[in-house]
């Protein structure tokens, strides 16, 4: 039997619309069973995320479908800069609880953490994620967060994200086959043939706190960690090809 996530979470960058397709495939699981979503994020994305299930399942799903803005949310339980735990059980908490009554299968995807992360408040962004894990311990639901982080940007390295990923216990691939492919190439002709092997040896620098990171993003992690001179000579090589 396949293994159930609850906390799922991907990095999409400025890819709106691969961030828009994941949330479509993870709403998949619930909304083909006549269960609901909820989605917290901006109303581009709102938009774009429900376009993508009417898409997948026609016009009538989007009546099951609960749509709030990720700001205006956030900005009701957030005291002194902090997600208040308190509040955020009033105010998030009570909306899942409601709508987990009634629907049969609730899933959610929310961008508030991607807010905070974007805001310069990485550790408010890991304490909203640990208030979001005592809810799922509570009420039976799923969750996929969003975070507009480039994973081919400096910021996407083990010391940054370290924390963020030890929240979630499972990570979607946010860059297609196309970038893996480049990312290779690029690796090889800048570090030569023996890369490939120094990857399988290392074994890419993973921790046993994180979830299953997919092997772009595994990779990326493990070029920062273990080659940081060359990281971005490779990367922008590799974005180069793929924009090409």
């Amino acid at each position: 039997m396949a293994t159930q996530h609850k906390h799922s979470v991907q990095f999409f960058g400025k890819d709106r619309v691969q961030a828009a397709n994941n949330a479509g495939a993870f709403f998949a699981g619930t909304l083909e069973d006549g269960g609901g979503a909820v989605v917290i994020a901006a109303e581009d994305r709102r938009t774009a995320i429900v376009g993508e299930c009417e898409r997948r399942f026609g016009p009538g799903v989007a009546a099951r479908i609960t749509c709030l803005d990720a700001a205006e949310t956030l900005e009701k339980f957030m005291v002194a800069n902090r997600p208040d735990p308190a509040c955020f059980n009033r105010v998030v908490g009570g909306q899942v609880r409601q709508l987990v009554g009634q629907h049969k299968g609730l899933r959610a995807y929310g961008e508030m953490v991607g807010l905070l992360w974007d805001a310069g408040e990485p550790s408010a962004a890991i304490a909203l994620e640990e208030q979001w894990n005592d809810l799922l311990a509570s009420v039976n639901f799923e969750l996929f967060c969003g975070y507009p982080i480039d994973v081919a940007s400096p910021v996407f390295q083990i010391a940054t994200v370290d924390a963020l990923l030890s929240t979630h216990d499972a990570m979607t691939a946010a860059t297609p086959q196309a970038f893996r492919d480049a990312l290779e190439n690029a690796i090889d002709e800048t570090l030569g043939p023996r890369a490939a092997g120094l990857r399988l040896g290392t074994a890419r620098s993973r921790k046993t706190s994180w979830p299953n990171v997919p092997e772009t993003e595994e990779t990326i992690l493990w070029l920062r960690n273990a080659h940081p001179r060359r990281a971005d000579e490779i990367l922008l090589k590799a974005k180069s090809s793929y924009a090409g």
